[in-house]
């Protein structure tokens, strides 16, 4: 009866090792999670940065259109409805709070504006829900 008995390496050769396939695909489960995890955040962030600009712009527009509109009628309930009415056919879920639009001696229009955000993880961290609106604040000046 013989006895293979393994030889040792040869000097300076690498030892072998066995495959540690486990380890790799432990590795990459973890990063794949972790760019799942980065991803979803930034989504977010970029959700909320997009909403700010959106609801600036929009504001600006808004009280544009008012002001065009009390040129027309010195009417401040249909400037507001002016206002609510360009905000809302691109986003229906916006709101300008009624209390919010002043025209001030004919010389200012003021309104703010609110723009909800959609996000996918802010929505459920109650600490963070005031970035679930963008609001904004313009004055627009009436000159003749």
């Amino acid at each position: 009866m013989t006895h293979d008995v393994p030889t040792p390496p040869e000097a300076g050769a690498p030892a072998r090792r066995a495959d540690h396939g486990g380890v790799i695909s432990g590795w990459l489960v973890r990063l794949a999670a972790m760019l799942a995890v980065v991803g979803i955040l930034s989504y977010d962030a970029i959700a909320v940065a997009m909403a700010n600009v959106k609801a600036e712009d929009l504001a600006a527009q808004s009280a544009d259109r008012a002001r065009d509109t009390w040129y027309q009628t010195r009417n401040i309930q249909s400037s507001y409805r002016a206002a609510l009415d360009h905000a809302t056919e691109s986003h229906p879920e916006v709101r300008i709070e009624p209390r919010s639009f002043i025209i001030r001696g004919n010389q200012q229009i003021t309104l703010t504006l609110e723009l909800p955000v959609h996000t996918l993880v802010v929505k459920h961290v109650p600490p963070l829900e005031e970035w679930l609106v963008a609001r904004t604040t313009v004055t627009e000046e009436l000159t003749s």
